[in-house]
Formats: structure tokens, sequence, C-alpha cells
């Protein structure tokens, strides 16, 4: 069966909140795929700002997420620590195999951006949730894209269907008698 497992209540409310603006499948879609664009693409911008230890910036940014998604939750942590690290690979090797990467990733990344926003006024009919909080489309998106990708590949995984299990705790636990 599908392991659920318990992130920390403030982060439930951010990803249940991050859902309200992620309704239509198309939007949902559009995300799922352009959040992990986005991902790679940043790799490669950030792959050209030296950095101490780690050699650039990018596996630093890599390490930093890793640590936050572990301070959520370890099976969390472990799946996008996976997932974001496919993200990077797939970067180094798109800076191997074309000469012009710079370029392609711009292209890439601004389009990634811009279904977003279409996703959202398009389909959607409302504003994206950067809007309403920066954090959350650093922290709460990626997640909720890897999310919706082990959805749409029906991957059994840690994270598949969190939000919905913890928000009908939360929903019986309002509606016990101890609440009324």
């Amino acid at each position: 069966g599908v392991q659920t497992c318990a992130l920390p209540i403030f982060h439930d409310k951010r990803m249940m909140e991050y859902e309200k603006f992620h309704k239509h499948p198309t939007n949902k879609l559009i995300h799922s795929s352009a959040i992990p664009q986005i991902i790679w693409t940043t790799a490669i911008f950030l792959s050209y700002i030296p950095f101490p230890i780690v050699t650039n910036m990018s596996y630093f940014v890599y390490a930093m997420f890793s640590t936050y998604y572990f301070n959520l939750n370890k099976a969390v942590g472990t799946d996008m620590t996976v997932f974001i690290g496919f993200n990077i690979l797939f970067s180094k090797l798109f800076m191997l195999l074309f000469t012009n990467h710079i370029m392609l990733a711009f292209i890439v990344f601004i389009a990634s951006w811009a279904a977003q926003f279409a996703g959202h006024f398009v389909w959607e009919k409302n504003s994206p949730a950067l809007f309403t909080s920066l954090i959350d489309a650093f922290t709460v998106a990626p997640l909720f894209a890897f999310i919706e990708l082990e959805k749409s590949y029906n991957l059994k995984r840690n994270v598949n269907g969190l939000v919905k299990a913890r928000s009908e705790e939360h929903t019986s636990e309002l509606q016990s008698p101890d609440h009324l």
C-alpha cells in the first residue's frame, strides 16, 4: 500500500493552500512539467557561480533543498533529494550535449514560467500562488510537482496522497464531538 508520512502541520497547511491555486487538470499538468524544467534550467545558471567546497552554487542550493525536505520528513527528504538530483543530473548532461546550453536553458526557463502563468490565467482563472507566497513557490511547488508526477505515473511511494490523507485527518478531528 501507499505509505503516507506526516509533515509538520504548518507545511500541510501550506501545501493545502498551494493546492487551492491548482485545481484544473491542465494547470496541474503544466506545473508538473514546468517546475522540473525550471529546476534543471536554474541548475544550469547556478553552475556558473563558483562556490567553495561544492565547486558551484547549483550543488550548494541542492544541498540546502535536500536539508529543507529532510527536516520536514525523512521519506519526503529522500524522495525530493532524488527528484531534484535527477533534475540536476539532467542539467549537467544538457550542458555536455549542447554547446549553446545557456541560450536553450534560458528559452526553456522563460517558456516554463510563461506556461505556468497561462495555466493560472487561462485555465485556472486565478493568480499564481507565487503572488501569495514567494517562499512556497520555491519550497512547496517542487513537492507539489513531484506529487503530481507520482500520481501521473501511478508511483506508489512515500508522499503520494499525503496532503489528502492529512486533510482528511484534520477534517475528522474538527468534526469529532470533542471539537464541537
